[in-house]
């Protein structure tokens, strides 16, 4: 990840964006994006402090989808790789005010 761009922090998790990843194809944009957790969460006994994941949002109809995951151990996308997940998920709503909603509006931003 290049320049990552904070977009928001609350007292679990700070998200970033990393424009420098943009991809447009038509009024749909992939961008890849990082949440750094301020405690350790774990999926299937394998302990996190972080997660990378590109997303892909449709700009004309304000929805989001993950295409892809990866949980690191460490903060900031440190340490071992503890799981990926490379399955596309279904369409989303961006819902007004979230961090969806930020992210959203820094990828489909006019460049």
């Amino acid at each position: 990840m290049a320049e990552l761009v904070e977009i928001g922090s609350d007292k679990s998790i700070t998200i970033y964006a990393d424009p420098a990843t943009i991809q447009r194809i038509g009024s749909k944009v992939i961008m890849s994006e990082m949440g750094d957790f301020k405690s350790t969460n774990a999926t299937g006994g394998k302990s996190f402090l972080s997660m990378r994941k590109q997303q892909e949002y449709e700009c004309k109809d304000k929805q989001m989808r993950t295409l892809r995951i990866n949980l690191y151990s460490g903060n900031m996308g440190r340490g071992e790789l503890v799981h990926t997940d490379h399955q596309s998920r279904n369409w989303e709503p961006v819902s007004p005010g979230s961090y969806g909603d930020f992210l959203w509006r820094t990828a489909c931003k006019k460049p």
